[in-house]
Parts: structure tokens; sequence; C-alpha cells
């Protein structure tokens, strides 16, 4: 049960990630620092939420292969893309207009 519990936990932020990224890549939000850093705290929590599986079962394990490894590959992606969504913005210089 607990092990259920965690996998739906790690599905949940990846999709919540994918959901914040459609929205920016739709132009509906805006890509910001926050949003980076919270796909960064996230990717970290991915790692402690997999040593909390019950037994500590080694690195590689069936669940790993369809769900952990999956799901960092997910969060690493979307965190290049919003590094670069962020990086691209035109809007950084609103108080210089004369630029």
């Amino acid at each position: 049960m607990s092990v259920s519990l965690l996998l739906v936990i790690m599905i949940l932020g990846a999709l919540a990630g994918i959901f914040l990224s459609v929205s920016i890549v739709k132009e509906k939000r805006p890509p910001t620092l926050n949003a980076l850093s919270w796909l960064a705290t996230s990717l970290f929590a991915l790692v402690e939420i997999r040593s909390r599986f019950p037994g500590q079962p080694p690195m590689g394990i069936r669940l790993d292969t369809f769900v952990t490894y999956p799901v960092i590959l997910i969060q690493l992606s979307l965190i290049v893309l919003h590094a670069i969504l962020w990086v691209r913005r035109d809007d950084w210089n609103m108080k210089n207009i004369n630029a």
C-alpha cells in the first residue's frame, strides 16, 4: 500500500509539472524562476521518495524502470524546457524601455 501511495505521489508531481509547462508553452502563464525552482526541488524530492520504498529494494527494480526513471526523465526534460523558456523571455527589461 505504501509503495502505491509513493508511486502516486511521483506520478502526480510529474503531471503537475507537465500541466504547468503546457500552460507556459501556450502562453497562458509566463515562465518564472519560481516554476523552475519548484521543478528542481521536486526532482530532488524524487530521490527521497524512492528511498522510502519499504525494504529498501535495490535500484533497477521493475518499478524503477516503469515509474521512477520515466518520472525523473520527465522532470529533467521539463527543467530544461523551463530554463530555455525563461532565458528567452523578452520582457525581462521592462523597466528600461529605451534599452
